[in-house]
């Protein structure tokens, strides 16, 4: 078995199966994309609680924008 390095925390770990918790995956891949091509940005090994705090970014709602404060008077 092959020793993977998380390439976000730096932890050693072994291969760990792709649960729904971590996102189905064990890996990342980046891609670049327009309309017409897409182009390999890099892969990115994460251990098991990388891609757990990935997913569950991933998952969650973004906040609503702040209303601008009233400039002063």
């Amino acid at each position: 078995m092959k020793a993977r390095k998380c390439d976000r925390c730096g932890k050693f770990h072994d291969y760990y199966t792709p649960t729904e918790e971590t996102g189905n995956a064990n890996a990342l891949r980046l891609m670049g994309a327009t309309q017409a091509t897409a182009k390999n940005a890099g892969w990115y090994d994460l251990c098991e609680d990388c891609m757990k705090e990935l997913t569950s970014f991933l998952n969650t709602p973004s906040a609503p924008p702040e209303e601008p404060a009233e400039p002063p008077v």
